[in-house]
C-alpha cells in the first residue's frame, strides 16, 4: 500500500472513531439517560453479546456502511473508540440485565 494511500485511510478511520465518539456522548450525561435514548428509538439487543449489544445497533445504523463496530471498543479498523462514562456504566448494567425492555425477544 503507498504511503499516501495508507495516510488517506488512516484520516478516514479517524474521521470515523471521531464521528462515532460523537454520537456516544449524545446518548445522554447518564446511564439512565443512554438507556431511555436507545429504548425510545428502538434499539434493542442481547446482555453479553458485543454484536448484539444496543450500542453497537446505535452505531451500526449511525456509521459509514462497510465499518463494522465488532466488540464495546473496537472496530474492525482495529481504531478503538473511547466510552463516556455513562455509555460504559450502560453496558455493565445492560450485561447484567438490569434494562430488561431493551433485551431483543
Amino acid at each position: 500500500m503507498s504511503f499516501y494511500k495508507m495516510c488517506s485511510q488512516s484520516i478516514k478511520y479517524e474521521a470515523i472513531v471521531q464521528k462515532a465518539s460523537r454520537f456516544l456522548a449524545d446518548l445522554g450525561d447518564t446511564e439512565q439517560d443512554v438507556a431511555d435514548y436507545l429504548l425510545a428509538y428502538g434499539y434493542l439487543g442481547i446482555p453479553g453479546r458485543s454484536r448484539n449489544c444496543p450500542i453497537q445497533k446505535y452505531l451500526q445504523t449511525n456509521l459509514e456502511k462497510g465499518v463494522t463496530y465488532k466488540t464495546h471498543t473496537t472496530f474492525s479498523t482495529g481504531f478503538v473508540v473511547k466510552h463516556p462514562e455513562a455509555v460504559r456504566k450502560f453496558i455493565g448494567s445492560f450485561d447484567e440485565m438490569k434494562y430488561p425492555a431493551l433485551i431483543a425477544p
